[in-house]
């Protein structure tokens, strides 16, 4: 098996794989007191044949870069059936202006306002319109624009351009006393500095509120600085009592070019944040946008989340995530069921997290054991064979599926007792603790063989390629069966939280639930130990060895049955 020692970030010491006498490669871990002896990044010598290779994570993708990477290579293959639109960043600035621009020349409006209103339907365009020929008053109304005159509200018919291009403040709107075309040596007292200035020196929104340019700036640069992203793209003029807001062109006017850069990327990120059927990557390192098509398709539900159970997006960058909630994908349970565990494992000790979910004492010899590989079958220096999740002996998990996965009372733990009332609350606090202990060890021990198959299987499998000039393409195959594996630890995963929070009024329903992901559990166990157990020095000149043929065989028939077991899921338990 693959075992990956932990290690102490002070320590000097090297990571090598060493060919064991079983034939298998092994990793091990070897202090060097003297760390000048680590091995030189520039002299490393690979030797499959001497039976060790160093590792170093400075010469190497990270496992969750090759993770990335799988799903970016095969993106095309994973988007086929997919209904769903990736847009880079041009992309999605020309879609805005498309959109917006199919307003403007239906409903003949000028483009701040086409923004603002759509902004208002959640950049719906059928509710919109549909709204809009039904009752355009009662629209105007709702979005609070009814102020508006229609010369200030309506673009001309014969107007080339949807947005406005000139740099100059406008001269039909300025209804106070000074007017654009005033005097240049005409003196305008600013009301909010107090300040004398050259008319020049001011600005007046169509409401005519005029004031210093030195004022404006400031008022709009704090906008951007403190206040929220949606208040910032439509900021009220000065006036407290005033309804006109700082239009497109008023910021081109007043501010500098990179101010009103962020401005225009503030109206992209709103654009972006508040469309139903738009979504940023959550990956930070990316910069794409999705749009759904399954809610594009069904826009008068889009606020009805329930409706959808998953919908799993794979982005071109290759992350994987839940466009409804955007958390990483978590079939076979609703968003409902991430936001609340999520929220559960903000109140708990981290710390005693880790320790449940890496270490646990031999049952046999009760010594503390680290747990270093993907396999849930421990074997202990003693020689007990044991299961990680229940610590009984792993013979008695053979013939049938696994029991480790159900959560049982026992009789003493029923709260029945009525003569000590005041303990009542405390034995029910300490029944509910065990039940999540229970469940929180087994969704841990999930993860982390997710995270160890990512970061040390695959890593270490790319890394076998290169040292002996094999193409990974040829044991595509057998890369293919680690990212199911992924993808599978992340289904049962799952299943815990959905175990913990539902509300199991029907026992039978339970026991089915509990029938099911515990079958789950024994099939990808085979896998893994398949998968562990294999001797990849075999392979060198055979990438055909019957070992591999039996994994890829093993890894279709587990792909079926996941599947098959998580629709069931959905469609029976996830409510």
């Amino acid at each position: 098996m693959i075992r990956l020692p932990k290690q102490k970030t002070d320590d000097g010491v090297n990571i090598q794989i060493e060919l064991g006498p079983d034939k298998k490669l092994k990793v091990v871990k070897k202090v060097i007191i003297n760390k000048n002896e680590l091995p030189n990044e520039d002299n490393k010598v690979c030797n499959i044949i001497k039976g060790e290779h160093s590792i170093s994570d400075k010469s190497h993708e990270s496992g969750m870069q090759l993770y990335l990477k799988y799903f970016k290579t095969n993106f095309e293959k994973f988007s086929q059936n997919n209904s769903y639109l990736i847009y880079n960043k041009k992309q999605i600035k020309e879609r805005l202006k498309e959109e917006i621009n199919n307003i403007i020349s239906l409903l003949n409006i000028k483009y701040d306002y086409a923004y603002y209103i759509m902004k208002h339907y959640n950049f719906n365009s059928e509710s919109l319109i549909e709204d809009w020929f039904s009752d355009s008053t009662k629209v105007l109304r709702t979005t609070n624009l009814m102020h508006l005159t229609e010369n200030e509200l309506y673009e001309h018919v014969d107007a080339p351009q949807v947005e406005p291009q000139n740099n100059e403040p406008n001269k039909n709107c300025d209804p106070d006393k000074f007017g654009n075309n005033s005097d240049k040596n005409t003196k305008f007292t600013c009301p909010i500095l107090l300040n004398e200035c050259s008319i020049e020196d001011t600005y007046a929104l169509d409401c005519g509120h005029r004031f210093s340019n030195k004022c404006w700036i400031e008022y709009l640069k704090t906008g951007i600085e403190n206040d929220l992203d949606e208040h910032v793209i439509h900021k009220k003029c000065i006036h407290t009592e005033c309804k006109y807001f700082v239009k497109k062109n008023d910021w081109k006017v007043l501010c500098d070019k990179n101010m009103y850069k962020q401005y225009k990327q503030l109206l992209l990120y709103v654009y972006i944040k508040k469309s139903y059927n738009l979504r940023t990557c959550p990956n930070d390192a990316c910069e794409y946008t999705i749009e759904s098509m399954l809610l594009l398709k069904d826009s008068k539900n889009v606020n009805n989340n329930s409706k959808y159970k998953n919908v799993n997006i794979i982005c071109k960058c290759g992350y994987n995530f839940c466009f409804i909630c955007s958390e990483p994908f978590h079939r076979p349970v609703r968003c409902s069921i991430i936001k609340a565990w999520n929220q559960l494992q903000t109140k708990g000790d981290q710390n005693i997290q880790w320790i449940n979910a890496n270490t646990k004492k031999c049952p046999n010899c009760d010594k503390p054991i680290e747990k270093t590989s993907g396999c849930m079958n421990i074997k202990c220096m003693c020689g007990f064979s044991f299961c990680w999740l229940c610590l009984k002996e792993w013979t008695s998990h053979k013939g049938g599926f696994y029991n480790c996965n159900k959560y049982l009372e026992t009789p003493n733990e029923k709260s029945t007792n009525k003569e000590e009332v005041e303990k009542g609350e405390k034995k029910k606090s300490h029944l509910e603790i065990n039940k999540y202990n229970h469940y929180k060890t087994r969704f841990d021990a999930q993860e982390h063989v997710e995270n160890f198959t990512i970061n040390s299987q695959l890593y270490f499998l790319h890394n076998f390629c290169k040292t002996n000039n094999l193409d990974i393409n040829k044991l595509k195959k057998f890369e293919d069966s680690l990212i199911l594996i992924i993808k599978y630890r992340q289904i049962l995963k799952w299943s815990y939280a959905l175990s913990y929070l539902s509300n199991w009024d029907n026992l039978d329903k339970k026991n089915m639930f509990e029938y099911y992901q515990g079958e789950l559990e024994r099939n990808l166990e085979n896998l893994q130990q398949k998968i562990e157990n294999i001797n990849l020095t075999l392979i060198i000149n055979n990438t055909n060895h019957k070992s591999l043929q039996e994994i890829n065989e093993l890894t279709k028939v587990n792909d079926v049955y996941f599947k098959n077991i998580s629709t069931f899921i959905e469609n029976n338990f996830s409510n």
